[in-house]
C-alpha cells in the first residue's frame, strides 16, 4: 500500500532541504489557523509541524489558502498533489537563489 505525502510532511522536507532557519515553535505566531502549536504529553512544545510550516511560509515556499474571516488555512493533512509539489519546488528555486519559469 502506497503512503501519501502530506502537506505538513512536504513543508518539513522543503524547510530542511532549503536549509531554512527553523526556530523553536514558541517563537512563532501561527500564520495558518489549522496549524496550531502542538504539545507532547508533558506539555513541551513540538516543532513539528508548526515550526517547519512557519519557516517555509516565511520563505515564501508555502502559501496556504483563504480561510475566511478567521484567517488562512494550510490543510496540513491534505495529500500533496504533483502540481503543488512542482509549485513548492519552483518557489524554492526562485526564492532561494535560482531561476524558475513560474
Amino acid at each position: 500500500m502506497a503512503r501519501e505525502l502530506r502537506e505538513r510532511n512536504f513543508a518539513k522536507i522543503v524547510s530542511l532541504a532549503a536549509g531554512l532557519e527553523v526556530r523553536p515553535p514558541e517563537e512563532y505566531r501561527p500564520t495558518f489557523r489549522d496549524v496550531p502549536l502542538a504539545r507532547d504529553v508533558h506539555g513541551n512544545a513540538l516543532s513539528y509541524p508548526l515550526a517547519f510550516v512557519e519557516a517555509a511560509a516565511a520563505a515564501g515556499l508555502v502559501v496556504g489558502r483563504t480561510g475566511g474571516e478567521d484567517g488562512p488555512l494550510f490543510d496540513p493533512e491534505a495529500p500533496v498533489t504533483r502540481v503543488q509539489l512542482a509549485q513548492m519546488v519552483a518557489r524554492m528555486v526562485r526564492n532561494l537563489g535560482g531561476d524558475a519559469p513560474y
